[in-house]
């Protein structure tokens, strides 16, 4: 990345995958709308009986889970709420394929403020409808079972928080920030095309059930699905935007950094103490002491990274790539966290699961800081994936806190792990992107209202 020409092929190779992605998600859209028909009658989804032909997986059920034909018979139970969620969901997949095209946004603003406001009421129908769902079954009576249930709940509700802060924007004038707003609720939705792309490539690894499947696919999704919108912004979003005033742009918000960083590191070791309790031999092909050490390990590297991404967070914020310091403890870091995953018993459901989500969680730390190194800051002066990358090692405190609390609640040790895992990460980009974009949070729309009078 030291000659402009790369910088060109560069964008020019994101631009390019960015379609493709684009494409897939409008032609999962076209299925969508196909599976809303087939609830209505009989026969299996085309998307499905094509997943069947590319994958490996076993179709029949894990011990207490439904099968897809036991799950597609519930769909039809709610047939009203689902197939107006599939429906809907489509044309959310087919709207928001358009709303992201630069030359529309441009070219035909009024076209955009159209499609925007009907996709806006869209995304709320599809969560509605799918929190309706959910309320009308049993925890276990989910596809991949009762973290996979809660997983599918906490994307439904952080779409509308999103959609709530997209609308006080607008009503602020606020454009930057209904912009990002908008797209990271848009990314919520993501996860429905990106957990069958996850689908084939799991399913690949090793025959499983099709339950398996699922729950070992969505650890990351939502990470992902950010991912890609955080991409939209620096090689395309960002550009059709003011630049903020220079002072704005270098104004960094390190004051709360050390509270952060601190927290991180004692949620850390917080959490490996609690898992120190358990009796590890029943998690890990190794005996006790060397489970103890592992995890040891794990949380003195991660202590080494989340205390360097204090300068890297810093960094980020006047546009530059994160420091050596912060790099090595990501890659050491993540290499002990493969070690840890590479020694889990995976015969278990959720201690597969749990196994998955490490294994994900690693390789998503090293493309994240792959990505902070080889991509150009924003036009703003921001090094998105720089900060992405440093507040993505912060989600111990939440981590923390999503497990004790399920824990608590009744659910076994190992579920409330793996809900953690696959909520607490993601968040952490939002904090990421909200903090880089200097977004404003609104609470009272009539203080939105009256900011913009």
């Amino acid at each position: 990345m030291k000659t402009g020409g790369s910088t060109i092929e560069l964008s020019f190779a994101a631009k390019v995958a960015l379609c493709g992605f684009a494409l897939l998600f409008a032609l999962f859209g076209l299925l969508t709308i196909q599976y809303a028909a087939v609830i209505l009658t009989t026969g299996m989804p085309w998307l499905q009986n094509a997943l069947d032909h590319l994958s490996i997986y076993a179709t029949g059920a894990e011990p207490g889970l439904n099968t897809i034909e036991q799950s597609l018979a519930h769909y039809r139970n709610l047939a009203g709420s689902m197939s107006t969620h599939t429906f809907v969901g489509g044309l959310v997949m087919l709207l928001g394929s358009i709303q992201f095209v630069p030359g529309i946004r441009r070219q035909h603003r009024q076209l955009h403020r159209i499609n925007g406001a009907a996709l806006a009421i869209f995304m709320t129908t599809v969560s509605i409808t799918g929190l309706y769902f959910l309320y009308h079954t049993p925890l276990r009576g989910v596809l991949a079972g009762e973290a996979f249930y809660i997983a599918l709940a906490a994307v439904a509700l952080l779409s509308l928080g999103l959609l709530y802060q997209a609308g006080l924007a607008i009503a602020a004038r606020d454009f930057r920030g209904h912009m990002i707003w908008m797209s990271l609720a848009f990314s919520c939705f993501l996860t429905a095309p990106l957990l069958r792309l996850n689908y084939l490539a799991v399913a690949s690894w090793q025959e499983q059930y099709l339950n398996r499947v699922v729950q070992n696919s969505s650890p990351t999704i939502l990470a992902q699905a950010f991912v890609l919108i955080m991409l939209w912004f620096v090689f395309v979003g960002d550009k059709d935007l003011p630049h903020r005033e220079a002072i704005q742009a270098r104004r960094s918000p390190t004051m709360p950094i050390p509270f952060v960083v601190s927290g991180a590191i004692i949620s850390l070791w917080l959490l490996c103490g609690l898992l120190l309790t358990q009796n590890l031999d029943n998690h890990l092909r190794q005996p006790q002491t060397w489970g103890a050490l592992l995890l040891v390990l794990v949380a003195a590297s991660k202590t080494w990274q989340v205390y360097s991404s204090a300068q890297a967070w810093k960094i980020s914020m006047d546009g530059g790539k994160p420091n050596r310091s912060y790099a090595w403890s990501t890659v050491v870091s993540s290499i002990a966290l493969l070690m840890l995953a590479g020694q889990m018993k995976i015969e278990g459901f959720y201690a597969q699961a749990i196994y998955f989500a490490l294994l994900h969680l690693a390789l998503m730390e090293v493309f994240l800081l792959l990505l902070a190194f080889v991509i150009p800051a924003l036009s703003t002066g921001r090094a998105l994936f720089c900060a992405a990358s440093a507040a993505f090692c912060w989600h111990w405190p939440l981590l923390l806190i999503t497990t004790a609390t399920f824990w608590f609640m009744g659910f076994t040790l190992d579920t409330s792990l793996t809900i953690g895992l696959g909520l607490a990460p993601a968040m952490l980009l939002v904090f990421a992107v909200a903090s880089a974009s200097k977004l404003t949070f609104r609470f009272n729309p009539l203080n939105a209202i009256d900011n913009h009078a």
